[in-house]
């Protein structure tokens, strides 16, 4: 983990609260953790250093992280080994555990790479609130709702970023035009003016998109409704198929009972094996086999 105080990256402390990132990297980044850099990444205060900057993404989580009041934070880039192949697969593997662990995620939804910023940190936000005074009443236009101000992100186009979202236990999403609190337990709130800050939340009806909500479905289209939004999604990596839905797919393994096979639950192959495209779809490359939906663009 990383963390903020002593600004290095440390082993996390058994049972310690973390905060992770959920991102876009967008384009390669300059300070990512690699094996000649472990040294230096490790040493205290070296993400203060001119040359130990991370993206602004990065930089402006790790101070919400700290104005939270939490220490250590988990970010892919400085907390994965990006030139060790073990290592990668090895938090991949574990990515459903990093964010199911984690007290909140934060959500950097605005803009199209880890350079962005967070908006309201670093950033101006890009729309913002029309207000008018009349006779002692302030009048405001309403800001969108998660729905629009989350869903039409790029952010919610790819693939990774999915099973973050759905895996978190606590999201507070940073878009271009204000701060978003969701939980899973249907506990959300949105910045509005003029708002109380104590008790005033909303609970919102859970959306099959973005919730893996086994309490009202059956297992089956838990992992249905999830494949078939996940597969909308965009990958740079076409070998990320499987991997990019990993974490979910190790969360559902246990109410299934067994494990799943290139993507389909073998308790249930026969009726996975029954998967058919909403539209046009492609095969360019052979890595998957071609009666898993992961076969297929």
């Amino acid at each position: 983990v990383v963390d903020v105080e002593s600004a290095c990256v440390v082993p996390c402390p058994p049972d310690a609260p973390y905060i992770a990132l959920s991102y876009q990297w967008g384009t390669d980044q300059k300070i990512k953790l690699k094996k000649e850099s472990i040294s230096i990444m490790t040493t205290p205060g070296f993400f203060n250093t001119a040359d130990g900057q991370p993206a602004q993404t990065i930089r402006d989580a790790m101070t919400v992280v700290q104005q939270l009041g939490y220490r250590f934070a988990w970010i892919d880039a400085l907390c994965i080994v990006q030139d060790d192949v073990e290592n990668v697969i090895e938090n991949v593997d574990r990515v459903d555990q990093v964010y199911q662990g984690a007290h909140l995620t934060i959500v950097a939804a605005a803009g199209q790479n880890a350079y962005h910023g967070l908006p309201g940190v670093s950033t101006s936000r890009t729309e913002r609130q029309l207000r008018v005074l009349i006779k002692g009443i302030t009048i405001s236009s309403m800001l969108e709702n998660a729905n629009r101000a989350i869903t039409f992100t790029r952010w919610n186009t790819r693939g990774w970023t999915y099973q973050e979202r759905l895996l978190s236990k606590r999201l507070v999403t940073f878009t271009a035009s204000q701060v978003f609190y969701q939980c899973d337990r249907g506990c959300d709130f949105q910045e509005q003016y003029p708002c109380t800050p104590a008790k005033d939340f909303t609970h919102t009806v859970l959306d099959p998109l973005a919730r893996l909500d086994l309490e009202n479905r059956n297992i089956w289209d838990v992992y249905a409704i999830a494949v078939a939004e996940y597969t909308r999604r965009s990958l740079t990596d076409p070998m990320d198929k499987l991997r990019a839905l990993s974490g979910i797919l190790n969360y559902l393994q246990q109410p299934f009972g067994a494990p799943f096979l290139c993507g389909i639950p073998s308790t249930l192959f026969d009726v996975g094996l029954l998967w058919k495209p909403l539209g046009l779809c492609s095969r360019n490359n052979s890595i998957f086999p071609s009666w898993s939906w992961a076969g297929w663009d």
